[in-house]
């Protein structure tokens, strides 16, 4: 399992809020890189899907962008005790 920190878009993001454990918009969250399913464009924005149909917006410019930044990030070290 490899995690990598994703930022959110400062923008109002459509998702249910203020249900309980919803993304904040503009924050930075922990994905798990072996649950995204697929990378599209939509409203002008790249959303990254999961593999439980999670959307999570973004603020990469492009698909391409967002793919090399998925295989070339740093992994977040989870601090094992």
């Amino acid at each position: 399992m490899r995690f990598i920190t994703i930022k959110t878009p400062k923008i109002p993001i459509p998702r249910r809020y203020p249900e309980e454990g919803t993304i904040e918009e503009g924050s930075s969250i922990a994905v798990n890189v072996d649950s995204i399913c697929s990378i599209e464009h939509r409203n002008g924005l790249i959303s990254l899907f999961l593999s439980n149909e999670e959307e999570i917006l973004t603020m990469f410019t492009s698909i391409e962008s967002a793919v090399d930044y998925i295989q070339r990030a740093p992994s977040m070290s989870m601090g094992v005790s």
